[in-house]
């Protein structure tokens, strides 16, 4: 699920971009929300909570952002 959401996030990041940087943009200010409110019929399959929470499991766990 989580990499099925990931691949089709609308969300802009530069080529080559590591997913820890892409994941910090994304918790950064309103962007989960401008994200969430962009993308609300693609993203059925995990809650708003599950985003966050899968969000900073990526930032905290050096295996999931390599």
């Amino acid at each position: 699920i989580l990499l099925n959401n990931l691949i089709y996030l609308e969300w802009d990041a530069c080529e080559g971009e590591k997913l820890f940087n892409i994941v910090q943009n994304i918790l950064s200010g309103n962007n989960l929300e401008i994200l969430m409110d962009k993308m609300s019929n693609c993203i059925g399959t995990m809650t708003k909570y599950e985003w966050i929470n899968i969000l900073n499991l990526i930032l905290i766990k050096k295996i999931l952002s390599d």
